[in-house]
């Protein structure tokens, strides 16, 4: 079964077969349409890339699946309704989860990047996730346009990857100018205060006075983490320091970072930093 792509001229032509493999992923559908490449790919459960880098700046819109991302100084986790943005050149590693993860990639010409930037440099000038409940029915169109390859879906999927650029600049406008509400603040300090312990997202709405829904809506748009991935980025930290600077038994860090078990800490480390914490701790000192 051949795939659908759109050329530069916007004449529909005929890909690779499906089954095709792009940035180690099976390319479900492909479609280029002048300065936007778009493609839908899908990755596999426990997939591990270690560090690379690409020459386009791209937007990457999750359809299932969660992966993580790692960054010389940050750590992105994407999942359902999420945007992850990636400069062009910025070397990273990826570690997907128990599932296949989908997505589909808008891949950014120079040119039109340098319009990005020209809007906002600091904006399209490093890694970034947004999350948001839009982004399902963009992702929605784009997977059709790319399906259909008519005429007019050259014209569709590049004002569609405006809408993902147009977006992404309103949400982190409005998260930097918007502080976030003084219970949300007291759950984010809670959190850094008592992470090493038992939390759940029960417990930390309780104590702030809002229900767990809410909690667990608000907390990404100001923090760029689940609550469950922000205790999970805190006790990883936890342990990095730990794993520099002490000797203390593998096991042992893990329980104090507030892991139930090593094998629980292994996992999750090695999700978060692409290194096993014995291998972290033998290059780090």
């Amino acid at each position: 079964m051949a795939i659908s792509t759109i050329s530069s001229d916007g004449q529909a032509t005929r890909s690779p077969t499906a089954g095709a493999t792009s940035h180690h992923a099976l390319c479900l559908t492909f479609a280029r349409c002048g300065p936007i490449t778009a493609l839908r790919l899908r990755h596999h459960a426990h997939l591990v890339l270690r560090e690379h880098q690409h020459e386009r700046a791209c937007f990457s819109l999750a359809i299932v699946g969660e992966f993580t991302e790692r960054f010389q100084r940050q750590t992105l986790v994407s999942n359902r309704h999420a945007v992850l943005f990636r400069p062009a050149g910025a070397p990273h590693s990826d570690h997907y989860g128990s599932e296949d993860a989908d997505d589909v990639l808008l891949e950014i010409s120079n040119s039109w990047m340098q319009r990005l930037c020209q809007t906002d440099r600091l904006t399209f000038g490093v890694p970034a996730i947004r999350n948001a409940m839009e982004n399902a029915q963009i992702v929605r169109r784009l997977v059709f346009e790319m399906e259909l390859s008519d005429g007019a879906s050259p014209i569709a999927i590049e004002g569609l990857a405006l809408q993902v650029a147009s977006q992404f600049l309103r949400r982190t406008i409005d998260e930097h100018s918007e502080k976030p509400p003084r219970w949300l603040r007291q759950a984010r300090d809670m959190i850094d205060a008592s992470y090493t312990h038992a939390m759940t997202l029960e417990l930390i709405s309780e104590s702030v006075g809002v229900h767990p829904v809410h909690l667990s809506k608000e907390f990404p748009r100001y923090f760029g983490h689940s609550v469950t991935d922000f205790i999970r980025l805190r006790r990883v930290e936890y342990a990095q320091r730990e794993l520099r600077a002490s000797n203390v038994p593998i096991g042992q860090v893990a329980l104090q970072a507030g892991f139930a078990d090593q094998s629980h800490f292994n996992k999750t480390f090695k999700r978060m930093t692409g290194l096993t914490p014995s291998t972290y701790r033998k290059k780090t000192r």
